[in-house]
This record gives structure tokens, sequence and C-alpha cells, in this order.
């Protein structure tokens, strides 16, 4: 988080020191005495965020994928994001008890965001994600779909990316998909991917959409209101519509893997009802809303993400 915030990993890009820095220099323009300075860099060198060499330091390929802040996958605000939940971390144990995020919070009972940090917050992630999503589920038959609690766009730009017929709409809160449209349009995608702003729990939703992705966004929520929403999102799709569901999923006895279990107290820190829900619940609930022909697909990597399917009877 110090190192994002100081600006290493700007410093010690590519485009801005091709040839690395060594400490002095680096020194200089981080601001920083030397003692600290080199126990920040070496400490990154040692987890693989920079490279060092010769005594000079520069980017590892993955900090400049994930951390500079010019990345298109820049998980920069990600890291951030903890100095708005770091003094809810602090207070875990009054969290436990009370039930219930103690931040302040948006009208779903998420912490609160400036408005200019909430859009990036996950983009670079979602992204991602996306990506991962296009290559773990076919959505070759698929025409037209909603991108609902789509947030920035990114799965959106990652799907029509991997997909060049299929065209999209991002279903989200008005000032969300004011922001997200600049995104879509610097993806060069804006002729695809149109915007649709709504509340989820209340507004109508697209019509003429075949496919609903609903991606990273039912964990945020108590299984109530995941029910509704994708009641809601069944509802506004015609017989053989298809849900895609994207989640962080532990298994059935909550036991592993260790992320995925440790998601649900994250989810206590972030919000008021959220949890990291599982397979059963999912299928239970896609199921209630009239959907059927359930198929599960776990994506392999850190995020333990999982991809359910389903098609409207």
């Amino acid at each position: 988080m110090a190192a994002v915030q100081l600006g290493v990993f700007e410093s010690l890009g590519a485009a801005q020191s091709p040839d690395g820095l060594d400490l002095a220099e680096a020194q200089r323009i981080l601001g920083l005495p030397a003692r600290p300075t080199r126990a920040l860099l070496d400490t990154c060198a040692a987890t693989g965020l920079l490279e060092k060499e010769s005594g000079r330091y520069r980017n590892s390929p993955l900090a400049d994928r994930y951390l500079a802040a010019g990345s298109e996958y820049s998980l920069r605000n990600y890291v951030l994001d903890e100095r708005w939940c770091w003094s809810a971390w602090e207070r875990l144990e009054d969290a436990l008890r009370a039930d219930h995020q103690l931040l302040p919070e948006d009208a779903e009972g998420y912490h609160a965001f400036p408005e200019d940090f909430f859009l990036d917050f996950l983009h670079g992630h979602s992204l991602a994600m996306g990506e991962r999503l296009a290559s773990a589920v076919d959505f070759g038959a698929a025409v037209r779909f909603m991108d609902v609690g789509g947030g920035s766009g990114a799965v959106s730009i990652a799907l029509c990316r991997a997909y060049p017929h299929l065209e999209a709409i991002v279903v989200d809160q008005p000032p969300v998909v004011a922001k997200a449209a600049v995104h879509i349009e610097a993806a060069g995608l804006g002729d695809r991917i149109t915007t649709w702003p709504a509340n989820i729990f209340e507004s109508p939703l697209p019509g003429g959409c075949d496919t609903a992705v609903v991606a990273n966004v039912l964990h945020d929520f108590s299984p109530e209101r995941a029910r509704e929403i994708l009641g809601r999102v069944a509802a506004a799709l015609p017989p053989g519509g298809r849900v895609v569901v994207l989640e962080i999923v532990p298994d059935e006895e909550r036991r592993s893997p260790p992320l995925a279990v440790a998601f649900a107290v994250a989810m206590i820190v972030n919000t008021a009802g959220g949890d990291a829900h599982t397979v059963s619940q999912y299928r239970e609930w896609l199921e209630e809303a009239g959907l059927t022909g359930v198929v599960v697909t776990a994506i392999p990597g850190r995020m333990v993400t999982t991809a359910l399917e389903a098609t409207k009877a």
C-alpha cells in the first residue's frame, strides 16, 4: 500500500526508467531518506514486485501490469481501498459482534468511496476476471447480454473483445454508468457496449437481451437480496435466455480454499449483509428464479472463481 501510494511503480516503470534507478536516484524521486528507500525497495524486490540487479531497481512485469497507474489492468485503487477499510479491520471484533460493517455506507450497505475513486476501484481486477470468464464459458451463441451491476464495464469489455459479434448493456447506478462510458470509449467499444442507468432492485432492466451476466455482484448482498436480484434478472430474459454468474466460492463445508473462506470475513468488514455464498446456494437461487440446467465451472487460480450457467425455462 505504501509503495503504491508513494508512486514507486510509476517511477520504476519501463517507460520512465528503462534502465532502472539506483538507490540515490530512487531516493530523490520518491522524496524519502536513504534507509526507508532501501528498506521499501528491497522488500518489493524480495516479494517479486521489483527486480534488482547491480544495485538498480525496476518494475517486475507483474508490477508493470497490475500496479502501475497507466496499465489498463492496474489494481492501484484496489490496493488503496485499504486506506478506507483499515479502520474497520482494526475494529474487526466490533464488526463481528454487530454483524454489520462499521464504515460510512452507501444506500446498499456497502462502505462508501470517494466518488472519483469508485469507478476504478475494481476495473483492472474485473477486466482480468472477465478475460478468465471468456475463456471458461462459451458465449458463441449469445448475441446481446446485460451486464448486471456491471460497474466500470470491464467484464463487458473483456467479453466483447473475446467475442467480436457480441453486444452488451452495462446496468448500474446512474453515476457509475456515466463513468463506465469513459472506459468503454477508451476501449474503442462504444458501438457495441451501451449503458443502462438503473437501480437493480427497483428499475426496469433492459429488454432484447438473450443473456445476463452477473459478475462479482451477489457476494455483496444477503441471501434474500441475492435471490431478489436473480429473480429480477430472470424475469427480464425471454424463454431460453441464459444467466451466467461469476463469483468467489468456498467449498460446501466452508473449509477451503482459505482465500474464499476468509472472503466471508471481508464481506462483514465491507458490507451490510454480503457473504461468500456456496455453489449449492447459487444453484438453489437460480432454480427458484425459474432457471434450469445449472452448469458449474471452476476457474482455477488464486481467486477461486466459479462460473454458474443456467437457462430460463
